[in-house]
Order: structure tokens, then C-alpha cells, then sequence
């Protein structure tokens, strides 16, 4: 990816650009559709994400002697993902579907991740699409992120973690979403 350039400004108030580049991890997916039941299609997708392996998500989870990430201490992992479709009718879909995913993130890791909170392992989704004309149908998704919390130690960069502290982050959403596809 292109590197990231921030705007910010240092202790004394002073005009200063920060700048990050950011690799994204290898992804390797595998997936199977099966649509032998009238109206109904089933899926099954099964990915490996590796953050190990990627600068700055696998890099140990650490802090410069200013206080900047240096890495998260990410883990590699799978995830997998389930869905169906059925046809009600001629103009009307409904889906379902499932994921669980591993977490990347590691308690030992709570205060440096507590900016990326990827720790969830469980979206359930629903959908429907109806279809309009031959040329418009209407999408509709909702998907909720159950709720997942994680918990470590307070770390201090350049004195390390801080015995006896704790720092918590829980995390769950709801996500719904609405668009339009025109034929033309």
C-alpha cells in the first residue's frame, strides 16, 4: 500500500508530519458453493490470514523510547465462514449466514491493540434482496457482532508492564446496510 502521512503537531505545538507504511497480510481462501436443493444454494469459505508475516501486524508488540507502536504481536489465523440462499419466489432472496474467525490478538498484547480491536470471533448476518423490475432490486443486510471483551496489563513504553494493572476492551456491533443494483 501507499505509505500513510498524518498531520499532526509535537509538544510544543509545532507543525509535524508522521508517516506509516502499511503492508496487508496474505490471504488464502478456499470455497464451495452447492445449489442441488430447488431454491436453496450453500456455502462454505475457509481463509488463512498471515498477520505473523506481515510488517507491523506480526512485528513483537512494542513501543519506541517515544512511545510509538512498533508492532501488535499479531498471530496468524483461519477463519470460517457459512451461508445460504433461498429463493422465496421469483423476485425475493433471503440469506443467512455465519462467521467465526480466531483471534489475532493475545491478552499479553490488550494495550498496544486496544486502537485495533480485530479480537471478535463470532458474525451472525441475515439478508434479503427483492427484486423490482428486471433492471432494480433492493439489497438489504443486517449483521451483529456478539459481543467479545479482551483484558491485559497496562505497559508503559521504555519500563515494560506495569504488575498488578489491567486494561480492558470489550467490543460488539451491529451492522446494517441497504443499496440498489441497476441492470442497465
Amino acid at each position: 500500500m501507499e505509505e500513510f502521512r498524518y498531520h499532526s503537531e509535537n509538544a510544543a505545538g509545532l507543525p509535524r508530519l508522521l508517516k506509516r507504511k502499511l503492508d496487508l497480510p496474505m490471504i488464502i481462501s478456499l470455497g464451495a458453493a452447492y445449489s442441488g436443493f430447488e431454491n436453496w444454494v450453500f456455502a462454505l469459505d475457509l481463509r488463512y490470514y498471515d498477520y505473523k508475516n506481515t510488517d507491523l501486524f506480526g512485528d513483537p508488540a512494542s513501543f519506541t523510547p517515544a512511545g510509538a507502536v512498533t508492532g501488535l504481536g499479531w498471530s496468524s489465523v483461519f477463519s470460517l465462514a457459512a451461508g445460504a440462499q433461498c429463493r422465496v419466489n421469483d423476485s425475493t432472496y433471503v440469506r443467512m449466514g455465519y462467521l467465526f474467525t480466531q483471534s489475532p490478538t493475545h491478552s499479553s498484547e490488550t494495550f498496544v491493540n486496544i486502537g485495533a480491536p480485530l479480537y471478535y470471533q463470532h458474525i451472525i448476518s441475515a439478508g434479503a434482496t427483492m427484486q423490482l423490475s428486471g433492471c432494480l432490486a433492493l439489497n438489504f443486510a443486517y449483521s451483529y457482532l456478539v459481543e467479545d471483551s479482551i483484558t491485559g496489563l497496562i505497559v508503559v513504553p521504555g519500563v515494560g508492564a506495569v504488575p498488578g494493572s489491567s486494561v480492558s476492551s470489550e467490543l460488539s456491533a451491529h451492522f446494517a446496510s441497504v443499496g440498489a443494483t441497476v441492470r442497465y
